[in-house]
């Protein structure tokens, strides 16, 4: 008994030429680096102690890869690792009891934004000799390309742009600030969605990705900052 013809075979095709289609295969552009390095001379000096407060969207974007929380989130954590790697700084850590007493004085989640007086304070609680804070001023994606039926492809790049203030909790003045931009592009074949919902981690994302390298490029310029180095390399 034969179980399928010839239209049977092409039916088992097509459908699974679909599925491969769907499953999609992300890759990343071959121009992009693959992992962002913090470009900064060896150091052996003294590391300055700091904290990392919260980060706002100033962009004018409603873009749905765009989550303030997470973005945010990820911008601190991402730069508590870079500036460590720096050899610069010593970061510090909120402890619940502080955290805790923060948020009742409503000086950290409960206000709009940080300002000099809020940065400072809260540093001091933390033990901190400074500490960094600030916004997303720029968050943009760019689509090219098309899909049809279940050929085509699409490349989409993501960029970010984060501005960041260092601040003196003795004095409260802003002693550096420093912008960051960051870019990555992805390319997905079929009719995949180009958002990766499913990915927890947002380092795997391509707003993770194109963060860190907005965090690398802030980290050099406080770290040379602080160490007293003069600037090598112009933003980009």
């Amino acid at each position: 008994m034969r179980l399928f013809g010839t239209k049977g075979t092409l039916i088992v095709s097509a459908f699974i030429l679909s599925a491969c289609a769907v499953s999609g295969q992300s890759v990343r552009a071959p121009e992009e680096e693959e992992v962002p390095t913090l470009r900064l001379s060896p150091y052996k000096g003294p590391r300055k102690t700091i904290a990392v407060l919260g980060f706002r969207n100033k962009a004018d974007s409603e873009d749905p890869a765009f989550n303030e929380f997470r973005v945010g989130r990820g911008i601190s954590e991402m730069l508590k690792t870079a500036l460590v790697k720096s050899g610069r700084f010593r970061v510090v850590e909120r402890s619940k009891q502080i955290t805790k007493k923060i948020l009742e004085e409503q000086w950290l989640g409960l206000r709009d934004e940080f300002d000099q007086t809020t940065a400072a304070r809260t540093g001091r609680m933390l033990g901190a000799k400074a500490v960094v804070y600030g916004n997303v001023s720029e968050f943009g994606v760019k689509k090219t390309g098309v899909y049809v039926g279940l050929g085509g492809a699409r490349t989409v790049i993501t960029r970010i742009v984060v501005d960041v203030f260092m601040v003196d909790t003795e004095t409260g003045e802003i002693i550096d600030a420093a912008t960051g931009a960051g870019a990555e592009a992805t390319q997905s074949s079929g009719i995949v969605l180009v958002w990766e919902e499913g990915v927890e981690s947002f380092d795997e994302t391509t707003v993770g990705k194109a963060t860190r390298k907005a965090c690398y490029r802030v980290v050099e310029r406080l770290a040379r900052f602080v160490s007293g180095e003069e600037e090598e390399y112009e933003e980009e």
